[in-house]
């Protein structure tokens, strides 16, 4: 697995509205308002909250997402971790902030 090239505003940018709503109601990111909001400015405005307030949204994480996500800050920008398949996507991989691939 490894770290996606762009980053998080990136990716929720080209993002559709329905998943940025799920990703907006998973990380618990309620005051970040959507109601008469242009999808861009709420991809920004949630990436926002996502950069800023990691102490409120990784409460929320499995403890296999933040097993990765510390894999992943050990390994650098742009690292790569090897782990085992496992039989279900994390949720960091299911959101697109991580790749995958099956290769060995």
């Amino acid at each position: 697995m490894k770290q996606k090239t762009s980053g998080i505003k990136e990716t929720l940018e080209l993002s559709s509205r329905v998943f940025l709503e799920d990703v907006r109601h998973f990380f618990g990111a309620e005051e970040v308002k959507t109601s008469g909001v242009r999808k861009g400015e709420f991809a920004r405005k949630l990436a926002a909250y996502l950069i800023e307030k990691p102490e409120v949204w990784l409460d929320k994480m499995f403890e296999r997402d933040l097993l990765l996500l510390q894999k992943l800050v050990d390994a650098g920008p742009g690292g790569s971790i090897f782990t085992e398949i496992p039989d279900y996507p994390s949720v960091l991989q299911a959101y697109s902030f991580i790749e995958s691939d099956s290769a060995e």
